[in-house]
Protein backbone atom coordinates (compact mmCIF):
# COMPACT_ATOMS: atom_id res chain seq x y z
CA UNK A 1 0.00 0.00 0.00
CA UNK A 2 1.25 3.49 -0.85
CA UNK A 3 2.17 5.80 1.99
CA UNK A 4 0.21 8.97 2.67
CA UNK A 5 3.20 11.06 1.62
CA UNK A 6 3.33 9.29 -1.76
CA UNK A 7 -0.39 9.82 -2.31
CA UNK A 8 -0.12 13.53 -1.55
CA UNK A 9 2.83 13.85 -3.91
CA UNK A 10 0.86 12.22 -6.72
CA UNK A 11 -2.08 14.55 -6.18
CA UNK A 12 0.14 17.64 -6.23
CA UNK A 13 1.92 16.35 -9.32
CA UNK A 14 -1.30 15.71 -11.22
CA UNK A 15 -2.65 19.16 -10.35
CA UNK A 16 0.62 20.88 -11.27
CA UNK A 17 0.87 19.03 -14.57
CA UNK A 18 -2.71 20.00 -15.46
CA UNK A 19 -1.99 23.70 -14.84
CA UNK A 20 1.25 23.58 -16.81
CA UNK A 21 -0.52 21.87 -19.73
CA UNK A 22 -3.32 24.46 -19.64
CA UNK A 23 -0.88 27.37 -19.66
CA UNK A 24 1.24 25.79 -22.39
CA UNK A 25 -1.90 25.27 -24.49
CA UNK A 26 -2.68 28.99 -24.28
CA UNK A 27 0.82 29.87 -25.49
CA UNK A 28 0.58 27.31 -28.30
CA UNK A 29 -2.84 28.52 -29.47
CA UNK A 30 -1.71 32.13 -29.44
CA UNK A 31 1.41 31.26 -31.42
CA UNK A 32 -0.58 29.26 -34.01
CA UNK A 33 -3.09 32.07 -34.50
CA UNK A 34 -0.33 34.66 -34.76
CA UNK A 35 2.32 32.94 -36.87
CA UNK A 36 0.18 30.60 -38.97
CA UNK A 37 -2.23 32.94 -40.74
CA UNK A 38 -3.79 30.17 -42.83
CA UNK A 39 -4.98 28.24 -39.81
CA UNK A 40 -8.74 28.18 -39.22
CA UNK A 41 -10.17 28.99 -35.80
CA UNK A 42 -12.75 26.26 -36.33
CA UNK A 43 -9.93 23.75 -36.70
CA UNK A 44 -8.48 24.95 -33.40
CA UNK A 45 -11.91 24.59 -31.78
CA UNK A 46 -12.08 20.97 -32.93
CA UNK A 47 -8.57 20.42 -31.58
CA UNK A 48 -9.54 21.91 -28.21
CA UNK A 49 -12.59 19.64 -28.02
CA UNK A 50 -10.45 16.60 -28.80
CA UNK A 51 -8.04 17.57 -26.03
CA UNK A 52 -10.91 18.04 -23.57
CA UNK A 53 -12.35 14.61 -24.34
CA UNK A 54 -8.91 12.96 -24.15
CA UNK A 55 -8.11 14.70 -20.85
CA UNK A 56 -11.47 13.68 -19.42
CA UNK A 57 -10.97 10.03 -20.35
CA UNK A 58 -7.41 10.11 -18.94
CA UNK A 59 -8.62 11.57 -15.62
CA UNK A 60 -11.33 8.91 -15.29
CA UNK A 61 -8.89 6.10 -16.09
CA UNK A 62 -6.39 7.54 -13.59
CA UNK A 63 -9.09 7.61 -10.91
CA UNK A 64 -9.76 3.88 -11.18
CA UNK A 65 -6.27 2.67 -12.13
CA UNK A 66 -4.54 4.25 -9.11
CA UNK A 67 -7.19 3.35 -6.53
CA UNK A 68 -8.06 7.02 -6.04
CA UNK A 69 -11.68 6.06 -5.29
CA UNK A 70 -10.52 5.15 -1.76
CA UNK A 71 -9.57 8.79 -1.09
CA UNK A 72 -12.27 11.27 -0.17
CA UNK A 73 -10.27 14.29 -1.36
CA UNK A 74 -9.58 13.01 -4.90
CA UNK A 75 -11.94 14.40 -7.53
CA UNK A 76 -10.24 13.24 -10.73
CA UNK A 77 -13.37 11.31 -11.70
CA UNK A 78 -15.61 14.38 -11.33
CA UNK A 79 -13.18 16.58 -13.26
CA UNK A 80 -12.84 13.90 -15.91
CA UNK A 81 -16.60 13.69 -16.43
CA UNK A 82 -16.82 17.49 -16.58
CA UNK A 83 -14.08 17.71 -19.23
CA UNK A 84 -15.72 14.92 -21.20
CA UNK A 85 -19.09 16.71 -21.20
CA UNK A 86 -17.48 20.02 -22.16
CA UNK A 87 -15.67 18.37 -25.08
CA UNK A 88 -18.84 16.72 -26.36
CA UNK A 89 -20.81 19.96 -26.01
CA UNK A 90 -18.07 21.76 -27.91
CA UNK A 91 -18.40 19.31 -30.80
CA UNK A 92 -22.16 19.90 -30.82
CA UNK A 93 -21.79 23.71 -30.77
CA UNK A 94 -18.77 24.38 -32.94
CA UNK A 95 -20.30 27.53 -34.45
CA UNK A 96 -20.91 29.09 -31.03
CA UNK A 97 -17.49 27.98 -29.82
CA UNK A 98 -15.83 29.56 -32.84
CA UNK A 99 -17.69 32.85 -32.31
CA UNK A 100 -16.62 33.08 -28.66
CA UNK A 101 -13.21 31.47 -28.98
CA UNK A 102 -11.10 34.43 -27.86
CA UNK A 103 -13.27 35.32 -24.80
CA UNK A 104 -13.08 31.69 -23.69
CA UNK A 105 -9.30 31.87 -23.96
CA UNK A 106 -9.51 34.99 -21.79
CA UNK A 107 -11.32 33.01 -19.09
CA UNK A 108 -8.57 30.38 -19.15
CA UNK A 109 -5.97 33.14 -18.93
CA UNK A 110 -7.74 34.54 -15.86
CA UNK A 111 -7.51 31.09 -14.26
CA UNK A 112 -3.78 31.12 -14.90
CA UNK A 113 -3.58 34.59 -13.36
CA UNK A 114 -5.40 33.48 -10.20
CA UNK A 115 -2.99 30.54 -9.87
CA UNK A 116 -0.09 32.97 -10.30
CA UNK A 117 -1.61 35.11 -7.55
CA UNK A 118 -1.56 32.12 -5.18
CA UNK A 119 2.07 31.48 -6.13
CA UNK A 120 2.84 35.09 -5.23
CA UNK A 121 1.24 34.66 -1.80
CA UNK A 122 3.20 31.44 -1.26
CA UNK A 123 6.50 33.14 -2.10
CA UNK A 124 5.67 36.06 0.21
CA UNK A 125 4.80 33.80 3.14
CA UNK A 126 7.92 31.71 2.49
CA UNK A 127 10.06 34.84 2.89
CA UNK A 128 11.33 35.01 -0.68
CA UNK A 129 12.08 38.34 -2.36
CA UNK A 130 10.91 36.75 -5.61
CA UNK A 131 7.32 37.51 -4.63
CA UNK A 132 7.72 41.09 -5.93
CA UNK A 133 8.53 39.88 -9.43
CA UNK A 134 5.77 37.27 -9.20
CA UNK A 135 3.31 40.01 -8.22
CA UNK A 136 4.25 42.06 -11.28
CA UNK A 137 3.80 38.98 -13.49
CA UNK A 138 0.43 38.26 -11.86
CA UNK A 139 -0.88 41.77 -12.51
CA UNK A 140 0.21 41.52 -16.15
CA UNK A 141 -1.43 38.10 -16.57
CA UNK A 142 -4.71 39.28 -15.06
CA UNK A 143 -4.61 42.40 -17.23
CA UNK A 144 -4.11 40.27 -20.35
CA UNK A 145 -6.98 38.00 -19.33
CA UNK A 146 -9.38 40.90 -18.73
CA UNK A 147 -8.52 42.52 -22.07
CA UNK A 148 -8.97 39.26 -23.98
CA UNK A 149 -12.16 38.35 -22.11
CA UNK A 150 -13.88 41.73 -22.52
CA UNK A 151 -12.92 41.75 -26.20
CA UNK A 152 -11.67 45.32 -26.04
CA UNK A 153 -11.09 46.55 -29.59
CA UNK A 154 -7.39 45.91 -30.12
CA UNK A 155 -4.94 48.54 -31.24
CA UNK A 156 -3.55 45.95 -33.60
CA UNK A 157 -5.43 42.98 -35.02
CA UNK A 158 -3.23 40.39 -33.34
CA UNK A 159 -3.19 41.99 -29.87
CA UNK A 160 -5.32 39.23 -28.38
CA UNK A 161 -2.96 36.55 -29.67
CA UNK A 162 0.07 38.38 -28.30
CA UNK A 163 -1.68 38.63 -24.93
CA UNK A 164 -2.30 34.88 -24.92
CA UNK A 165 1.37 34.20 -25.59
CA UNK A 166 2.66 36.79 -23.11
CA UNK A 167 0.25 35.93 -20.32
CA UNK A 168 0.81 32.19 -20.72
CA UNK A 169 4.59 32.58 -20.75
CA UNK A 170 4.51 34.70 -17.59
CA UNK A 171 2.30 32.10 -15.94
CA UNK A 172 4.74 29.31 -16.76
CA UNK A 173 7.66 31.31 -15.38
CA UNK A 174 5.79 32.03 -12.14
CA UNK A 175 4.83 28.36 -11.66
CA UNK A 176 8.33 27.04 -12.25
CA UNK A 177 10.02 29.64 -10.03
CA UNK A 178 7.54 29.03 -7.19
CA UNK A 179 7.86 25.26 -7.47
CA UNK A 180 11.67 25.32 -7.40
CA UNK A 181 11.84 27.74 -4.45
CA UNK A 182 9.26 25.89 -2.33
CA UNK A 183 10.93 22.54 -3.01
CA UNK A 184 14.31 23.89 -1.89
CA UNK A 185 12.73 25.58 1.13
CA UNK A 186 11.08 22.31 2.16
CA UNK A 187 14.46 20.54 2.15
CA UNK A 188 16.15 23.06 4.44
CA UNK A 189 14.37 22.19 7.74
CA UNK A 190 15.22 18.50 7.28
CA UNK A 191 18.88 19.31 6.71
CA UNK A 192 19.00 21.71 9.67
CA UNK A 193 17.32 19.17 11.94
CA UNK A 194 19.89 16.46 11.16
CA UNK A 195 21.76 15.46 14.34
CA UNK A 196 25.24 16.85 14.61
CA UNK A 197 27.75 14.55 16.23
CA UNK A 198 29.67 16.17 19.06
CA UNK A 199 33.45 15.92 18.85
CA UNK A 200 34.86 13.11 20.90
CA UNK A 201 36.55 14.18 24.13
CA UNK A 202 40.25 13.37 24.34
CA UNK A 203 41.10 10.32 26.40
CA UNK A 204 42.32 11.12 29.92
CA UNK A 205 45.49 9.37 31.06
CA UNK A 206 44.98 6.59 33.60
CA UNK A 207 47.06 7.13 36.76
CA UNK A 208 48.32 4.10 38.69
CA UNK A 209 46.54 3.29 41.93
CA UNK A 210 49.02 2.71 44.79
CA UNK A 211 46.44 2.31 47.54
CA UNK A 212 45.76 -1.39 46.96
CA UNK A 213 49.36 -2.49 46.34
CA UNK A 214 50.64 -0.90 49.51
CA UNK A 215 53.22 1.09 47.68
CA UNK A 216 53.63 4.71 48.56
CA UNK A 217 55.60 7.47 47.08
CA UNK A 218 57.66 9.80 49.21
CA UNK A 219 57.88 13.34 48.19
CA UNK A 220 60.77 15.30 49.62
CA UNK A 221 60.97 19.00 49.53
Amino acid sequence: MKSEKTVRSQQKLSGGVLLILLTSALVLLGALLLFVPDIDIRTLCVLVCVVLVAAGVAAIVYFFATGAFWRMDDYNFAFGVLLLILGCCGFAQLDALEASFLPLMGILLLIVGVVALQNTVQLRLAGSVLWIGALVFTVLILFCGVVVLTNVKPVIDALGYWLLIGGGALGLITMFVTGIFLRNAAKRPAEEAAPVQAPEAPERPVLPDFSESGQTEDFHV
